[in-house]
């Protein structure tokens, strides 16, 4: 198990370093990308880490940089999606 949360870290600080500069749409910061990743996951453990990962990237960056801003809209995504899932 401790691998795999080591696995989704790794993704998810490439993904955040990847799409701080470069935002699909002007309503949301980051890759829709992963938003549509998030949205597909069931698994609530998953789901914590996740949110995990994307609040350790937020507290790691200056506040109001693209890279916080993306990883925070993260965060609360996978949030949402636990409300929705009821974990």
């Amino acid at each position: 198990m401790t691998t795999k949360l080591i696995a989704i870290a790794l993704t998810m600080l490439f993904l955040v370093g990847c799409g701080s500069d470069n935002e699909e749409t002007a309503d949301v910061p980051g890759e829709s990308a992963t938003y549509e990743r998030i949205e597909s996951l069931t698994d609530c453990s998953e789901l914590q880490a996740e949110f995990d990962v994307f609040m350790a990237v937020f507290d790691s960056n200056e506040p109001g940089t693209d890279r916080a801003t993306a990883a925070v809209a993260y965060a609360s995504a996978a949030d949402d999606r636990m409300i929705d899932l009821d974990c």
